[in-house]
């Protein structure tokens, strides 16, 4: 098969084409395959976290953001906003695509940010763990990973690439700065950075709003 008839194939035919074939051989056709299909990446590299939660619901909400290109190919800034029911594991989604787009070199520093800084520790610990303790074939397609840094910023060696991930709080975190050597931050998540006592005050939804705008977008 080609890299485009990896990508397309059906998983069941895909499968029955690698059984026969050496490791080497599965490992890369599966590290192709999955930089496209992050649902089957998910649930094969973290079952216990997301092969029994990808009911039809659950995979909508995680279809409305596209799979990012290798960061090296992207070409400005691109915004995708999800709302949906609570109930549908949106941060638990949120924390795939971040650790999906770090091993398939879809981004090289995250920052998580959340509506305090512990929040954002929280989850960004979350995808540390998932980081260091896949499944076993997570471990054979990407190598074991090594982690290094406290709970508010801390790097990865991913593949022979090395990866940062920050957790900032929103509006009151420190922003405007933060890099990861020459690199600016590619990718943010704002996982429930609005409370519903804020929403209602015009002065901190202002405050919110100019934030993101000074130090988000042109961090």
């Amino acid at each position: 098969m080609t890299p485009d008839d990896i990508r397309a194939a059906d998983r069941a035919d895909l499968l029955a084409w690698l059984e026969p074939r050496p490791w080497r051989v599965r490992r890369a056709a599966l590290r192709i395959r999955f930089a496209h299909d992050r649902a089957w990446m998910l649930a094969a590299c973290w079952p216990d976290v997301y092969r029994g939660a990808m009911g039809r619901a659950r995979r909508t909400v995680l279809d409305l953001v596209p799979i990012l290109p290798p960061v090296d190919e992207r070409e400005g800034i691109a915004r995708y906003s999800v709302e949906a029911p609570r109930g549908l594991a949106k941060t638990t989604l949120a924390k795939g695509i971040v650790a999906h787009a770090l091993v398939t070199g879809a981004a090289r520093y995250v920052i998580w940010g959340g509506a305090s800084e512990p929040e954002a520790q929280r989850n960004a610990r979350d995808i540390r763990r998932m980081l260091e303790a896949g499944s076993d074939l997570f471990r054979g397609l990407y190598g074991p990973i090594s982690t290094a840094g406290g709970v508010r910023d801390w790097t990865a060696d991913v593949a022979g690439r090395a990866v940062k991930v920050s957790a900032r709080g929103v509006p009151r975190g420190q922003w405007r700065g933060s890099n990861f050597g020459p690199h600016r931050f590619d990718l943010v998540v704002l996982d429930d950075i609005e409370k519903p006592k804020d929403v209602a005050n015009p002065r901190l939804r202002d405050e919110l709003s100019e934030f993101l705008q000074s130090d988000v977008d042109q961090g």
